[in-house]
């Protein structure tokens, strides 16, 4: 009987084992084909990542030649029917134009591909340059932007400078769209007992009704507003409102019909910097240049040449030269020694930023200032521009006005400082 009981024991005992046993491998299996999950997620954000580059790329390149040369038409001598005509390809190009970028920054958001650089920035500094942004609009539909933040009393926020400039610039942009005739736009801003500062802009438009104010961050949803006249794709504040929880802040709005809306925007405030001043903003005379100024353009893609070679050409002040690739470039550079010099990125054999670091590295060009111009126009782009020693980072498509903006600051500073 002993021998019974010692044997079924036993046997309960290897039983026990079988099944551990099994359950170990199905424990491992199921470990396993989570990491693989987990890799393979990885790799699919990685290819939509570079999808996504690729895409803005490619996109934005045609655009370039198409918003560029319709601009330059729209400055001939036209009559009014062709003005018309222009009139309606810039409109579409352009709402083309925002429903691109617009679409690859939600999708990059939802694949993770969307990086942050937090850091400590000021706020009045911030306000300054999103109005800058927008005057060109205000100027269009007469709206007046007021501002009540002051650089003597600035605060300093801790956020991601350049997405924080995408959301206000989003709010200002929207403001002014949905105004009313010669109406204004209020900036302000206030502390909050957690430590966050709320920035509120404030229109005199005709304001959202309560039932509208649920849905107003939805993607692709733009109240109706689809079947007017006013420009939009409807996706602006859906990547505002992610924008503002990556930088663990939020976004809310508060509005009554025929009343305006206000917008308003959470973020912290810095701990290092909360009793630090700035010395505010210096204007730049952007008047017509008074002596000549050479330039050198390098570019692979012809209609894009032969864009800049137009808008140069108006230009009896600026003599411009241009070359195909970087090896070529650096050449001329060496030679001519151009007071600017304007690289694209994407060209064969060396790139853009090669051919900066060996004019960078020469004697001879080491002090021209460079700007880039490229279709590659995600923030990260114009980060890792600007950090390689770009002067400054032009994207596709080109805004004549303010590529020849840019080019006046440029030679004013010479003569200014």
């Amino acid at each position: 009987h002993l021998e019974e009981i010692v044997k079924s024991r036993t046997d309960d005992l290897a039983q026990s084992l079988v099944r551990l046993q099994e359950e170990n491998s199905e424990r491992l299996k199921a470990e396993q084909s989570l990491i693989k999950a987990k890799e393979e997620a990885e790799q699919a954000n990685l290819l939509k990542s570079d999808f996504l580059s690729r895409m803005s790329h490619e996109l934005r390149t045609p655009m370039n030649a198409i918003l560029g040369f319709s601009q330059l038409l729209e400055k001939d001598n036209l009559n009014e029917d062709q003005k018309s005509y222009i009139g309606e390809v810039l409109s579409a190009g352009y709402h083309l134009q925002e429903l691109i970028d617009e679409v690859l920054d939600l999708s990059r958001i939802e694949s993770g591909g969307y990086s942050m650089s937090i850091t400590d920035i000021s706020l009045y500094e911030v306000i300054y340059e999103c109005i800058a942004l927008v005057q060109k609009q205000t100027k269009e539909h007469g709206i007046t932007i007021i501002s009540h933040i002051n650089y003597k009393s600035d605060i300093f926020l801790t956020a991601d400078r350049m997405r924080l400039k995408e959301v206000l610039v989003n709010l200002l942009s929207n403001a002014i769209k949905y105004n009313k005739e010669s109406g204004e736009i209020s900036i302000s801003c206030k502390k909050l007992d957690e430590g966050n500062v709320r920035i509120s802009v404030e229109d005199t438009g005709a304001g959202i009704s309560e039932e509208d104010q649920k849905n107003i961050f939805e993607p692709f949803n733009r109240l109706g507003a689809e079947y007017s006249d006013i420009e939009g794709t409807g996706i602006g504040l859906t990547i505002s409102k992610q924008l503002m929880e990556l930088m663990n802040g939020e976004i809310g709005l508060k509005s009554a019909v025929g009343k305006g809306s206000t917008f308003w925007i959470d973020c912290p405030v810095s701990k290092t910097k909360a009793g630090a001043k700035v010395t505010g903003v210096r204007n730049i005379d952007t008047n017509a240049l008074d002596q000549e100024y050479t330039l050198l353009y390098i570019e692979d893609n012809p209609a894009n040449l032969r864009l800049i070679q137009h808008i140069i050409g108006r230009h009896e002040e600026l003599k411009l030269y241009t070359a195909i690739n970087a090896e070529e470039g650096i050449v001329i550079a060496g030679k001519e020694l151009p007071d600017l010099i304007i690289i694209d990125i994407n060209l064969p054999g060396m790139d853009g930023y090669q051919a900066l670091s060996i004019l960078q590295e020469s004697d001879k060009t080491r002090d021209i200032p460079v700007f880039a111009l490229s279709a590659a126009a995600r923030p990260r782009d114009v980060e890792r521009g600007l950090t390689a020693g770009f002067k400054r980072y032009l994207t596709k498509p080109v805004d004549v006005e303010e590529f020849m903006d840019a080019i006046r600051n440029e030679f004013q500073l010479k003569q200014i400082f």
